[in-house]
Parts: C-alpha cells; sequence; structure tokens
C-alpha cells in the first residue's frame, strides 16, 4: 500500500499540464492516481510523516496556484492512508477538470 501511493504521489508531482492523467504500474498492472486514493481510502492506517507531509504541501500548491477553484481543499484531517487518499483523489479530479477546462477555453 505505501509503495503504490508513494508511487501515485510521484506521479501526480510530474503530470504535466495538458498531458493524460498518469498511472502506476504495480507488478504489471496499470492504475490511476485516483485507484490508488480510492483503495487507500480504505485503510485507518497511519502513514508516514514524510507521505503525510508531501500530500499537505500538494494541497498547499493547489491552494495557491491557478488551479485552484471553489473547492476548499483543506488539509488531511489525521495521518491514515483515509485522509491523505482522499486529499489526494480530490487533488487529482480537480486537476483533471482544470486541465479539460483550460483546453475548452484557450489557455
Amino acid at each position: 500500500m505505501k509503495v503504490a501511493f508513494d508511487h501515485a504521489l510521484s506521479a501526480f508531482d510530474n503530470w504535466s499540464y495538458g498531458a493524460p492523467a498518469p498511472v502506476v504500474t504495480i507488478d504489471r498492472d496499470a492504475y490511476t492516481i485516483e485507484t490508488i486514493s480510492d483503495f487507500v481510502m480504505n485503510f485507518r492506517d497511519s502513514a508516514p510523516k514524510a507521505t503525510y507531509d508531501h500530500v499537505v504541501e500538494l494541497a498547499k500548491a493547489f491552494r495557491s496556484g491557478r488551479q485552484a477553484s471553489t473547492d476548499e481543499f483543506a488539509d488531511p484531517k489525521d495521518y491514515t492512508y483515509q485522509e491523505i487518499g482522499q486529499c489526494l483523489f480530490k487533488l487529482c479530479s480537480a486537476r483533471r477538470d482544470y486541465f479539460r477546462q483550460a483546453v475548452h477555453s484557450g489557455i
């Protein structure tokens, strides 16, 4: 679980503007960031502090960047995979929506 989520975080970090949503390969199977995030939301296990901090930094960058929307992106409430998975899922969905809107409006 930890390795898959860390790969999903890296994929999100490296997701270039306008590119299709990245996938993460685990045991030769490809998964979207959202699929991995959704999976880890089933677990109340604590994530490492560094993983939590990484998600918090992504949320902070989102809130202050061009991609910010009217949605409120609060930091995860605790260190559980459930909370950080939910945050990454929302960030991924919002980024996908932003890219889609940008293409339609010519940004």
